[in-house]
């Protein structure tokens, strides 16, 4: 249940946060002015999204479809 709470708050921060984050053409640059390190924390986080949901999905086929239904609420 917990872990359903976390995921959807996930999910949101993502829609919500995503149109701005589409808008950047700024290059990564940590040291550099607010829109460089924006666009660090853009590419960083895409990169942990994607892999989460490529674990996640491992995860998941590798349960029974009584655990996935119980997993997933």
């Amino acid at each position: 249940m917990k872990t359903t709470y976390i995921l959807a708050g996930f999910v949101v921060l993502l829609l919500v946060t995503s149109a701005a984050w589409s808008q950047s053409d700024e290059e990564c640059d940590y040291s550099g002015k607010q829109s460089q390190m924006n666009a660090c924390a853009i590419r960083d986080f895409e990169t942990s999204d994607r892999d989460l949901n490529q674990i996640y999905k491992q995860l998941m086929s590798s349960l029974t479809k009584p655990e996935q239904k119980k997993a997933s609420r």
